[in-house]
């Protein structure tokens, strides 16, 4: 988990789905030096699950249509390891788990980003939300975020 750093999370209050996203930075090594090349930032939705007792994160994705005429969505991005994918999964429920938990004490920007600096507290249901937040559906993250889809 070194090589990943958590920069925020936006609560999506109004959104029917959706719980938010997260925003994640991931270093980059030369894997033959293991020398930094920079990092990349991630943008991932916490979604709630089809029956509303959980939550998972998932990559931002985009839609597209298939031959058929169904509708089917594909991640922006994946990584190539099941392990490193877990790895990033466990990151985030820790990390979002802190950022809900603590809300009271986090500092929250014009942008409305949530960025937590406090214990580990798992991620446990949904959290109360909050009133206070700017974006309230993927669609004004994305706008206010200035990404593509």
């Amino acid at each position: 988990m070194e090589n990943f750093k958590f920069v925020s999370y936006i609560p999506t209050p109004t959104d029917l789905y959706m719980l938010g996203v997260a925003k994640v930075k991931v270093a980059l090594m030369n894997p033959g030096t293991k020398q930094p090349l920079g990092e990349l930032e991630l943008r991932y939705k916490h979604v709630k699950t089809k029956d509303g007792t959980g939550s998972f994160f998932t990559p931002a994705n985009y839609s597209t249509t298939d031959s058929m005429g169904e509708k089917k969505y594909i991640p922006c991005f994946l990584f190539d390891s099941r392990s490193l994918d877990e790895e990033m999964q466990d990151f985030l429920r820790d990390k979002v788990g802190q950022a809900m938990a603590q809300r009271s004490v986090h500092q929250t920007g014009n942008s409305g980003h949530m960025v937590s600096n406090s214990a580990t507290v798992p991620l446990v249901g949904y959290p109360a939300q909050s009133t206070t937040m700017i974006q309230s559906t993927f669609g004004e993250v994305a706008a206010n975020e200035n990404l593509p889809f």
